[in-house]
């Protein structure tokens, strides 16, 4: 009997980190005789998912050659790809159950989800240096991108869990809270072993680079007025700031409102003895007034504009 273990994200979760693991532990043939399936130089499988379009045009389809071929003939073997929480329609996700279903005989899906809020600005802080973030929330320069109905494809979690389960079933949708108090071991690494039997005590160093204040909001500035991605880490790479980037705290609660109702539904379905909007509540971390406006730099928009000519 084979079984795939699918990990989908989300974004922001410990994905990064968690993919390092596996793949170190694969090496080190510690995943108790399971594959963990990537590309040669790559830590995850994201290129299962093609890409298209620009705001609410955008559009996430599977490339079933690149599934076809990541998958070992033999053995359990766990998948792990971010993109795969971007899918928002089931007839997507009924194409990856077809192929699975002809080589395992049981397919797990595992995700992980964290308050949108957090989410959200999390994700806004690493578009400085991606496209497909960019292209799906925009080029706000700001902590948050500027709401979009769109946008809900994304941050509407029991809708977008539902269509997982429609294809895979609920008992094969294991769904995990991004919180240290509900995570075996308090990280995603230890949590995700514990769910496959497997050991997880494997050191491995944060991927994720951490851009301060000014190098987000400098960069942002840079997207909005159409540079190219790839040059934007390089420029801003010596700005210096103490401060990371933050909103104001009323508009974390007015992000959050939004979704509402569809945490109150995943509060019922997935953790019913919980809290009623499954996430908490708490604010505090951000401040009454946010530092994300250009007005509050101390570096001048005019020296990096010497630094492109320079360039």
């Amino acid at each position: 009997m084979r079984t795939i273990w699918i990990h989908i994200g989300s974004h922001k979760t410990g994905t990064t980190t968690l993919q390092s693991a596996l793949k170190a532990a694969g090496r080190k043939d510690a995943l108790q005789g399971m594959s963990y399936c990537h590309p040669v130089g790559k830590i995850n499988s994201n290129a299962l998912i093609d890409v298209t379009g620009k705001g609410e045009d955008m559009r996430w389809t599977l490339n079933p050659r690149i599934l076809k071929r990541r998958i070992p003939e033999e053995g359990d073997c766990i998948i792990s790809a971010e993109r795969l929480f971007w899918l928002d329609d089931q007839a997507e996700i009924a194409r990856i159950a077809k192929i699975l279903r002809r080589r395992f005989d049981r397919i797990m899906v595992v995700a992980y989800l964290r308050r949108q809020d957090l989410l959200a600005v999390s994700f806004r802080k690493t578009t400085v240096a991606t496209q497909v973030g960019r292209r799906f929330f925009g080029d706000r320069i700001g902590a948050f991108p500027e709401y979009q109905p769109h946008m809900d494809r994304y941050f509407c979690y029991a809708e977008k869990l539902q269509l997982w389960e429609n294809v895979f079933g609920a008992e094969n949708v294991i769904v995990r809270k991004y919180d240290k108090k509900h995570l075996v071991g308090g990280d995603t690494v230890t949590d995700f072993c514990s769910l496959l039997g497997i050991d997880s005590k494997i050191a491995v160093k944060e991927q994720n680079t951490k851009w301060n204040r000014s190098q987000l909001l400098v960069g942002m500035w840079l997207q909005a007025r159409n540079h190219d991605c790839k040059d934007v880490p390089r420029i801003i790479a010596d700005i210096e700031d103490d401060q990371q980037l933050m909103p104001a705290r009323s508009e974390a609660i007015a992000f959050m409102q939004r979704f509402a109702a569809s945490n109150a539904l995943l509060a019922r379905k997935y953790d019913p003895e919980g809290l009623p909007g499954y996430f908490d509540d708490d604010f505090s971390r951000f401040p009454e007034q946010g530092n994300d406006d250009l007005s509050t730099l101390t570096i001048s928009l005019d020296d990096i504009e010497k630094r492109l000519i320079q360039a």
